[in-house]
């Protein structure tokens, strides 16, 4: 058993230090672009530690945990916008590597340390294969790569959106540190919602869950649910109403951050977990056993982060003016980044075990190898085309 723990930490501290590599390396040769820049300088540089805590950002999301921690890095590093971008003369940059990578060190940290995060997860719960089948959907979700290295709240929403289901599946999976696990939960919810006014559906859905699951202790729910969603509506009072409207069809916002092949293997999920259901309750000869029902609480992530994505766009739809000032973007759903990412491995770790025969496991190895391969190779292939300087 020490020599398991001792395995599994030590490669996931490797990993992490690969991906601060990766990380830093995409940071560098991707030039910054506007919303980063516009950021950097009328939301971090020219505002007060106090002025970003009391909302003053002048952007669609007031909420001020991204823009404390940009303006702490800039300060720690010394780092101040090159003038041109003050004055608007040279708005974009292709020049300078260190502007990159000061201003995407955090989003790199983060992201970084969100995928070493499932992997270690999933090495400690479930197996090695299911832990490196997680980093392979990590770094082959077309989302992730794209907002990995940029200087914008999406890495620290995703990176806290991870933390938020494994300390679900944690506290339902193991009985042990329970109160500890509760207080972590807590926590990230908290920051969550300092995080960015979309993620409150997630902070409902992660709360009711608990609820479903027996954690009926209400003092829990004023730091786990109460305060975050208390912090959330303020920030939302806070934040600028613009004009939004969408720009595509509800299943492509929600296909962009889980692709249609992870899809494939939830619906197969499902189809075998009913199958399993019809045989206990026919007697019929054991094909699946009990094991499949472990994928239940990461269904309950898929399916309610799902539905958090459509009433998001419910809202955004009901509260569209007549003239459009601002797109709906695929980001503002990237918290479903890391549900695909973790309810998918989850999904296909417990079929793989449920299955009685040899066979049917290696069946089922192969066909939800053959739904995410294609695609991945595609979304690598696509991402390194349009940066080829990047492992060049």
């Amino acid at each position: 058993m020490m020599q398991r723990s001792l395995l599994i930490w030590s490669t996931s501290f490797f990993l992490f230090i690969v991906l601060m590599f990766m990380g830093l390396r995409i940071a560098s040769q991707k030039p910054l672009w506007n919303d980063e820049i516009f950021s950097q300088i009328s939301s971090v540089e020219q505002l007060s530690y106090p002025e970003i805590v009391l909302g003053r950002v002048g952007e669609g999301n007031a909420t001020p945990l991204f823009y404390l921690t940009q303006k702490a890095l800039c300060q720690t590093f010394n780092y101040s916008s090159p003038v041109e971008w003050k004055k608007g003369t040279k708005f974009w940059d292709f020049d300078r590597p260190r502007d990159r990578i000061i201003l995407r060190i955090g989003p790199v940290l983060v992201v970084a340390f969100a995928i070493t995060l499932i992997f270690l997860y999933f090495a400690q719960y479930h197996s090695f294969g299911a832990a490196f089948f997680s980093l392979f959907l990590a770094l082959s979700c077309e989302m992730l790569l794209r907002y990995w290295a940029e200087a914008r709240p999406y890495a620290l929403w995703m990176s806290l959106t991870t933390m938020q289901i494994l300390l679900f599946l944690c506290f339902i999976q193991t009985k042990k540190f329970g109160v500890r696990i509760l207080q972590g939960l807590a926590t990230v919810q908290i920051l969550l919602s300092c995080t960015v006014v979309l993620s409150l559906p997630q902070i409902l859905l992660v709360s009711f869950l608990l609820w479903v699951y027996g954690m009926r202790s209400w003092k829990y729910y004023l730091v786990l649910l109460v305060l975050p969603v208390i912090i959330g509506m303020i920030y939302y009072g806070l934040s600028p109403h613009y004009p939004f409207a969408l720009i595509f069809t509800i299943e492509q916002y929600i296909r962009a951050n889980i692709s249609r092949d992870r899809f494939y293997v939830a619906i197969l999920f499902i189809l075998l977990l009913a199958f399993y259901g019809v045989q206990e309750r026919l007697k019929l000869r054991q094909i699946l056993d009990s094991a499949i029902l472990k994928g239940l609480p990461a269904l309950g992530i898929f399916l309610g982060a799902v539905a958090g994505a459509c009433a998001i766009l419910g809202a955004f739809i009901i509260k569209a003016g007549p003239v459009m000032q601002f797109p709906v973007t695929e980001k503002y759903f990237i918290f479903l980044v890391p549900v695909g990412i973790i309810s998918v491995t989850v999904f296909t770790d417990v079929i793989i075990r449920a299955f009685k025969m040899q066979g049917l496991k290696f069946v089922m190895i192969i066909m939800i190898a053959g739904m995410t391969i294609p695609r991945a190779i595609k979304v690598v292939g696509e991402f390194l085309n349009q940066y080829p300087q990047i492992f060049s």
